[in-house]
């Protein structure tokens, strides 16, 4: 079942780069550090390992400091796997500026798959 989990989100991720979304915007796009721009993809209701992995590459070689928060309980996320996303911040489709000497914050409001949000 893993296997298939992992092919679905390869086979998404393979998706979304060739229709061009969460890819980083235009190259004369830069932010202050010279590294270029870039948009948060919508990643609500994806599973949170998915989720990561798009912000991840959306971001490129922007440093990322990565927060949680469980909304119904106050848990330890330790399999990405097990957590969907309910909301984030930056907000989905808003143009990131890579801070210079800091790692930008992304926050994930994330509940168990059980739960709602």
């Amino acid at each position: 079942m893993r296997r298939n989990f992992v092919v679905a989100a390869a086979c998404i991720a393979f998706a979304l780069a060739a229709t061009g979304q969460a890819a980083p915007a235009g190259a004369d796009d830069t932010g202050p550090t010279g590294q270029q721009k870039w948009e948060m993809p919508d990643t609500r209701k994806l599973i949170l390992q998915s989720a990561l992995d798009q912000v991840r590459s959306a971001a490129g070689p922007a440093q990322l400091a990565i927060h949680y928060s469980p909304r119904h309980v106050n848990q330890v996320v330790y399999n990405l796997s097990n957590w969907a996303v309910c909301y984030t911040s930056p907000e989905p489709e808003k143009l990131v500026t890579p801070k210079p000497k800091k790692k930008q914050d992304v926050y994930f409001s994330i509940r168990r798959l059980n739960e709602k949000c």
